[in-house]
């Protein structure tokens, strides 16, 4: 959101309603940046780790956000707002009706379709879920525009607003100045996990309920190639019960890392052969990882499991950066793992030089801060 706020600043004044500064954050970003001034709120210190204090610190800073732009926001403004904290999309959509300032938000999450893949909620038949969903899908509706990060989320945000707002898609960049291309046989990660003859499947993310990792490790176990092994860097609400599963099951192509800094990912990066993304079946439209455009700025081609109109498993059709296959598809998937040698091995090679060039040409952090800036600007 900071480069976002900078680029912005350009051509506007900004000012930035958001939380107390986080841990690790810069003690300048408190000061403001140029051409942008801060406004920050106090959300308490609750514990984060429990629940209800985090429902009560999101419940204070979006009231604390409303009663902000209640008394400060005037009808020239233009708002653009963030799905999180949730419940401030449905107070901005009430204050919209009162200020009447031209308000836009930018859909990371999809409120409150997320809470079920989550297990928040169990059921959409459930009273408190559709007493929500119809809340929020009024919220949308009141937005001038919707910026979505994909197209399937696109797809699943015309239902909910019965294709009322102006929605507009923009990817995540990829981060191509941090991350480069490097050959596999000189990476020190690889020398170090003593990998160099192996094929290497690396995930790195968070080890979620969402990413659908319980069903490749069941994939894992049926593969029967020697030259591959599996590499999960990062950690999780499943990492346990991953970690477990590969002891019990005597997983020996699979390694656990943990958390790795974020000054060694063009390292990690680099230590594979494929780099995965996995998303369960029901997350569809509700998210793209991120994660995705740095595997392409790293030269890897992507290896995909989840719904096959998602958004990434639609970019690795158009541009050939990779395969995909859906969860159904299981037999297929063992197939292309188990047929996987040196010998076809050159042919992902040069999709990984593909998926650099598209990371380049298609999600270039100055190229998708241009798509902001004339959205917002109104400069199309």
């Amino acid at each position: 959101m900071t480069n976002i706020a900078e680029a912005l600043s350009e051509d506007a004044e900004v000012h930035v309603l958001c939380g107390p500064l986080g841990y690790g954050e810069l003690q300048s970003s408190s000061k403001g940046l140029p051409g942008i001034t801060f406004h920050r709120l106090n959300a308490f210190n609750f514990d984060k780790n429990n629940i209800i204090n985090r429902l009560l610190r999101l419940l204070f800073l979006s009231m604390g956000m409303f009663f902000y732009g209640l008394f400060k926001i005037n009808k020239k403004d233009s708002v653009f707002l963030v799905t999180n904290p949730a419940l401030s999309i449905p107070l901005f959509s009430l204050l919209k009706k009162v200020k009447k300032f031209n308000y836009s938000i930018l859909v990371h999450d999809v409120f409150p379709e997320n809470l079920i893949p989550a297990n928040i909620i169990r059921s959409k038949s459930n009273l408190i879920y559709m007493g929500l969903k119809s809340v929020f899908n009024w919220s949308y509706r009141k937005a001038d525009k919707l910026i979505v990060l994909g197209r399937d989320m696109a797809d699943i945000m015309s239902g909910k607003t019965k294709n009322k707002t102006e929605i507009s898609i923009i990817e995540n960049w990829a981060d191509l100045e941090n991350i480069q291309v490097s050959t596999f046989e000189e990476n020190d990660l690889i020398e170090e996990l003593g990998l160099r003859d192996k094929i290497v499947f690396l995930f790195a993310g968070n080890l979620g309920r969402l990413q659908g990792l319980s069903y490749l490790m069941e994939l894992i176990k049926e593969v029967d190639n020697n030259l591959l092994h599996f590499v999960f860097v990062g950690n999780g609400a499943l990492l346990e019960k991953l970690n477990d599963f590969a002891k019990t099951e005597e997983l020996n192509n699979v390694t656990f890392l943990g958390s790795l800094p974020r000054s060694k990912q063009n390292v990690f990066l680099n230590a594979c052969h494929f780099g995965i993304v996995t998303l369960e079946q029901e997350v569809y439209g509700l998210g793209v990882p991120s994660k995705t455009y740095n595997i392409l700025a790293s030269g890897r081609p992507v290896f995909f499991i989840g719904n096959k109109k998602s958004e990434v498993a639609q970019m690795i059709n158009e541009f050939k950066c990779g395969v995909c296959f859906d969860k159904d598809e299981r037999a297929e998937t063992i197939n292309f793992l188990n047929t996987l040698n040196e010998r076809n091995l050159q042919v992902f090679r040069l999709m990984g030089l593909q998926a650099r060039s598209v990371a380049e040409g298609n999600y270039a952090k100055e190229a998708i801060l241009n798509k902001f800036k004339k959205i917002m600007l109104n400069e199309v």
